[in-house]
């Protein structure tokens, strides 16, 4: 499935595809100084009624992982949330180097 279908009212429903979600996640990580997304992989569950995401993220040199952790998924879960009014069912964050020295 390329979308996730949202029913709001009675009887009425709206798609979000999967571009809009890509578009929307991207923007508001663009805010974030300490890292950038190198790939962004949404997979929509069978129903087509909520989401998985997993990003893959570089970080750059004035990274604090604990602060931008929670920055990225708030920013993701809003984003989601303002599309189809809930949270993704689950995030998975992907960084491109160890995080043992930064915990």
């Amino acid at each position: 499935m390329n979308f996730v279908v949202v029913n709001y009212s009675l009887n009425q429903e709206y798609l979000v595809y999967k571009k809009a979600f890509a578009s929307q996640i991207k923007k508001a990580l663009k805010k974030i100084d300490s890292i950038e997304v190198q790939h962004l992989d949404i997979n929509i569950n069978l129903k087509s009624t909520n989401l998985t995401l997993k990003l893959f993220l570089n970080t750059k040199d004035n990274f604090d992982y604990a602060t931008t952790v929670k920055k990225i998924l708030g920013k993701v879960k809003e984003s989601v949330k303002l599309l189809i009014n809930i949270e993704p069912e689950n995030v998975h964050l992907i960084f491109d180097r160890e995080m043992r020295k930064y915990v």
